[in-house]
């Protein structure tokens, strides 16, 4: 049986490789590994998914980033050296790339994301086989080198889980919700190394919204790194006793939550763009207008970006009050869209075959 080492680093590719490893648990021996950092682990064991967790996010300065990166690159190594994968693959993890490539194993890199400029020049140039929704395609080729090869699907990653996902009324009715009631709020990434657009890691984007919200409906937040939800605590600690905001301390079934949302905010991108693949309307304050929230609008799905700050307070207070005018029934939408799943299971194959064949790591 071909033997796969998955990394996994965030939420979001928690929930990609997750849905990938249920489909192909029965052909191929996977290894996952990830770290500590947000609810990445938790959404791995919510989907029964059995991860060795090596050390941790570095944060937000740079030498702790470099330091924590290199740390995890020498715990990984000792477990690679084991396990000794036939194939690699991650969404341009840069430990994986670099001890994949030092170890001769072939690998493949997913990402939908061109402006993730330092990542992208550490881990694509030494890719195999990179795999990115057709939109962001013309980003990505810059970062890829002519020995790589390029292979893209029509639709975005979201679309590998959202099709896959029944919403459950009973997640939220746990939570003492009722359907369309509320509006899910998820802060920003600020940390991150792409995120480098005047962010304040002592507040948040999001706090403007929540405060116009707060009279309207109950709001939901779900924030990133642990100075946020103190943070959120501080601002809002009045209105959490209260029972008008709910913070949220643990990961659940975010899909229920978000399709029985009236309204989901988000300083990312991977909320919105779920959120808005089933129809309920979001707005990312995201300080970047990406690729993949141009191809979602055109389409006809209800993501909302490129907003002042106060262009988006009175957006979101049109949306709750009028509810039923920004939601849009996207089931058929949804199904002309390509799930980037089969794509990954034929490149993995393909790159098998040839590295079988021809007898070297690099694909010339």
């Amino acid at each position: 049986m071909t033997k796969i080492w998955v990394d996994v680093l965030t939420p979001k590719q928690a929930l990609l490789f997750s849905t990938f490893i249920s489909d192909v648990k029965h052909e191929y021996d996977c290894l996952v590994t990830t770290r500590k950092y947000d609810y990445t682990n938790e959404i791995l064991k919510i989907n029964n998914i059995k991860a060795v967790e090596i050390y941790k996010y570095g944060g937000g300065g740079k030498y702790e980033k470099l330091r924590a990166s290199i740390e995890r690159s020498i715990r990984l190594l000792k477990h690679i050296r084991v396990f000794m994968p036939d194939i690699a693959l991650s969404f341009t993890s840069p430990d994986m790339a670099r001890i994949a490539f030092g170890l001769g194993i072939p690998f493949i890199l997913l990402t939908d994301s061109p402006h993730s400029v330092y990542v992208n020049k550490l881990t694509l140039p030494l890719a195999n086989s990179v795999i990115t929704p057709k939109c962001t395609a013309e980003g990505i080729k810059r970062f890829i080198l002519k020995e790589s090869r390029l292979y893209t699907f029509n639709g975005i990653f979201e679309v590998a889980w959202v099709a896959r996902h029944t919403p459950n009324v009973k997640v939220i009715k746990k939570m003492g919700l009722e359907p369309y009631s509320y509006v899910v709020v998820r802060t920003e990434e600020s940390k991150a190394a792409y995120y480098g657009w005047g962010s304040d890691e002592s507040t948040t984007v999001v706090r403007p919204l929540i405060e116009a919200l707060l009279d309207k409906l109950e709001v939901i937040v779900y924030t990133r790194y642990r100075d946020q939800s103190m943070y959120v605590k501080k601002i809002f600690g009045k209105h959490i006793k209260e029972g008008r905001l709910k913070l949220l301390k643990r990961p659940l079934d975010m899909l229920s939550l978000e399709h029985y949302a009236v309204l989901v905010i988000t300083g990312g991108s991977s909320m919105a763009q779920e959120s808005s693949l089933m129809g309920t309307p979001s707005i990312t304050l995201f300080p970047k207008q990406l690729e993949t929230f141009e191809y979602l609008r055109s389409k006809g799905f209800p993501i909302h970006f490129g907003l002042k700050i106060e262009d988006a307070v009175k957006l979101s207070l049109n949306i709750v009050s009028d509810p039923d005018n920004y939601r849009v029934k996207t089931k058929s939408m949804l199904n002309k869209m390509e799930d980037p799943i089969p794509l990954i299971k034929n490149v993995i194959n393909e790159l098998i075959w040839h590295h079988n064949k021809v007898g070297i790591t690099w694909v010339m």
